[in-house]
């Protein structure tokens, strides 16, 4: 296979999605940010996460543990 072929079948990821909720209890729509990466989180935005997405390594965890120091810690930081 050539170089650009192989180029072709690349898969590249978004480093963030956006994700809209139209029909929040609220009445308001809410937009959820969604990203890969938690080293991309500014310091004043942790305060804002409200779900991890894992599937059970640890892992996976490694940047989160950075700003907390247990896993059990990541997961109770999450809203309702």
């Amino acid at each position: 296979m050539d170089p650009v072929e192989k180029a072709k079948l690349i898969v590249t990821k978004d480093k963030e999605i956006l994700v809209q909720r139209s029909n929040a209890p609220e009445g308001q729509p809410k937009v959820f940010r969604v990203i890969d990466m938690p080293k991309r989180l500014k310091p004043e935005e942790w305060s804002n996460v409200i779900c991890v997405f894992v599937n059970g390594r640890e892992w996976q965890l490694k940047d989160y543990l950075e700003k907390w120091k247990t896993s059990a810690e990541v997961f109770s930081k999450g809203k309702i």
